[in-house]
């Protein structure tokens, strides 16, 4: 994949539009954490696993999804890891992460014939 990007492969312009769209949703974060926290409320929104759903009270749920918006905050704010980031840091934080070959080989579930 990551040859795709060319020459520079995640040097470059995808770099660059990383660092633009966290700069502007960390310029935008009050804006779009409003919107999240309707979710909150939200009786249709399933906030916990589907095999735990039984035992879960609606108290557990509304728990759940503060922790969501609490984990959604710390990333819009640049915190990773309890360390807080600028835009080019965090950048360069995910694309690491995303090109990690143990984070690929986590996603990877085989040759899967049936699908």
């Amino acid at each position: 994949m990551i040859s795709a990007f060319g020459v520079n492969k995640c040097e470059g312009v995808f770099r660059k539009c990383c660092e633009v769209t966290l700069s502007l949703l960390r310029a935008n974060r009050e804006s779009l954490l409003n919107v999240l926290e309707t979710f909150v409320h939200d009786p249709f929104v399933e906030w916990s696993e589907k095999k735990n759903k039984a035992i879960h009270t609606p108290e557990q749920e509304k728990t759940a999804a503060l922790q969501s918006l609490k984990k959604i905050k710390a990333k819009l704010e640049g915190v990773i890891s309890g360390v807080s980031l600028t835009v080019e840091g965090q950048a360069n934080e995910l694309i690491t992460q995303a090109t990690d070959v143990n984070n690929l080989a986590a996603m990877y579930i085989g040759w899967a014939s049936h699908y």
